[in-house]
């Protein structure tokens, strides 16, 4: 199925429609999170959203795939995030347990096998699935395109709720926290990612039908973002 940009962009920007939707003076406005809710210190977060030292580039000795598959247990709290890097202007956590252990230009790879690596990769292919690159590496029925980078939506992550899981696929629900007209809300977007070719990979039919929801707060999810 070929995509457009203007299909592109819309799935992109449809969650800060949700987002102004319950900020952005409707008649019945979602009140903005509470400080605990929206920026929590214990979730699982990491170090600041600075990428810390150089990013290491693929080598021989470094290509193949590092990422620990053996804790195969769905996380009963918020995995801990070694760092949380900027892209684009979303903190995205990463782990040197889970993933992605490679990181080179736009495409981070390399996630375990596990709901826990389907966790840190859903929380990197959200933001990112607005880079061409990221959409040729990781979407897996999608055309090469040439068609470029997208916006990239400046949300910060919040928190989490896993939907379902197998080892081919895993479901999430991630809340991003975002501001429209000066005040600030939060947004659920649900991702599947599916393990194809010794990956989590997206779904272009998903992507076209995602239908980010808008929350009041975190009840119901676990907490996870950057201390």
């Amino acid at each position: 199925m070929i995509r457009t940009k203007t299909r592109i962009f819309t799935v992109l920007a449809v969650g800060m429609l949700a987002l102004a939707g319950c900020t952005g003076g409707g008649e019945d406005p979602a009140p903005s999170p509470p400080a605990e809710e929206s920026a929590p210190s214990d979730g699982g977060g990491g170090n600041s959203y600075a990428t810390e030292g150089p990013v290491e580039e693929d080598t021989e000795e470094t290509a193949e795939c590092k990422a620990d598959d053996s804790n195969q247990d769905v996380p009963a709290e918020a995995p801990t995030a070694d760092a949380w890097p900027d892209y684009h202007g979303t903190g995205v956590p990463v782990s040197d347990t889970y993933g992605p252990t490679s990181r080179e230009g736009e495409v981070w790879t390399c996630f375990s096998h596990s709901p826990t690596g389907a966790l840190f990769a859903a929380a990197y292919l959200r933001p990112a699935v607005a880079s061409t690159e990221v959409r040729e590496a990781y979407v897996s029925d999608d055309p090469k395109s040439s068609e470029g980078d997208f916006e990239h939506p400046r949300m910060q992550l919040r928190g989490y709720k896993i939907t379902g899981y197998d080892d081919t696929a895993v479901s999430v629900e991630l809340v991003y926290e975002g501001a429209t007209n000066g005040e600030s809300g939060l947004v659920a977007f649900p991702v599947t990612v599916y393990w194809e070719d010794n990956q989590w990979a997206l779904h272009e039919e998903d992507i076209s039908s995602v239908k980010p929801h808008s929350v009041t707060g975190l009840s119901g999810y676990t907490q996870w973002s950057v201390g």
